[in-house]
Order: structure tokens, then C-alpha cells, then sequence
């Protein structure tokens, strides 16, 4: 077969073609991924991210570095979302959700750091949630 279709049903995070350079991998609503239980932001250094939800409701969270701030966008279906290198992030999402995240290759294994979230900043997000889309 010339062509390979990529899907993962099951809930996570799933990298489903990975090259030299570039992975694209696919997020399916799990609990970790719920807003209230986000409980940190991630960055990468070096490289940006994009995000693209496939169905269902989900939102983006960003800060920049040494910012207590957060921006919060709810993702239109069918729309790619770029967050640029040096931005802490996470994506909120609601059950049945799926988004496409495309990044370099090994961005999640060797240029991955986190951030812990503050109580406040984690009632900030669940709050969002309620807010309409």
C-alpha cells in the first residue's frame, strides 16, 4: 500500500509517524488531559508545536516564561494552532475530544520541561472551562 492511515482510537498521547526530523502524533481525551487535572504546563525550547482539534471541544492553555498570566483559547474544529517555541503550554480537553499535534522529532522525549501549577492557576483553568465556547 502506497498510503498508511494513521488513527489511534485508544485515550492518550500516541506519536504515529515519526522521522528523522518531524512526528506527528495524535491526543485523545484521557483523564490526564481533563481541566480539572491539569496540574502543569510543558515547553520546548527550541522548537514550536501545533495543535489541530479533529472533534469534540478542547481549549489551549499558554504562558509566557516568569508570567503568572495565562491565555486561555477554546480551538475551532478543523483549525491548527502553532505555539511557538519558549511558551509554556497544556490543552484542556472534554470527553470524545482528539486533537493532531505536530513537532519535531523527539520534542517529547529529549526537549520536554514542565511547570508546576499553583492551586490558584488550577482553579483559573477548571473555571474556564464553564465559560461558553
Amino acid at each position: 500500500m502506497l498510503v498508511k492511515e494513521l488513527f489511534e482510537a485508544a485515550p492518550g498521547y500516541h506519536p504515529f509517524l515519526i522521522t528523522k526530523y518531524w512526528q506527528v502524533a495524535q491526543l485523545n481525551y484521557s483523564k490526564e488531559q481533563d481541566a480539572e487535572e491539569i496540574r502543569e504546563l510543558e515547553a520546548h525550547f527550541h522548537t514550536d508545536e501545533t495543535f489541530t482539534l479533529l472533534k469534540g471541544s478542547a481549549f489551549l492553555i499558554a504562558q509566557k516564561d516568569g508570567d503568572k498570566s495565562m491565555e486561555m483559547n477554546w480551538m475551532k474544529l478543523g483549525k491548527t494552532y502553532n505555539v511557538p517555541a519558549k511558551i509554556w503550554h497544556n490543552v484542556a480537553m472534554q470527553k470524545g475530544s482528539s486533537i493532531l499535534i505536530t513537532e519535531n522529532a523527539q520534542t517529547h522525549t529529549e526537549e520536554k520541561k514542565l511547570l508546576p501549577l499553583s492551586v490558584d492557576a488550577q482553579k483559573r483553568i477548571a473555571a474556564f472551562l464553564k465559560q461558553e465556547v
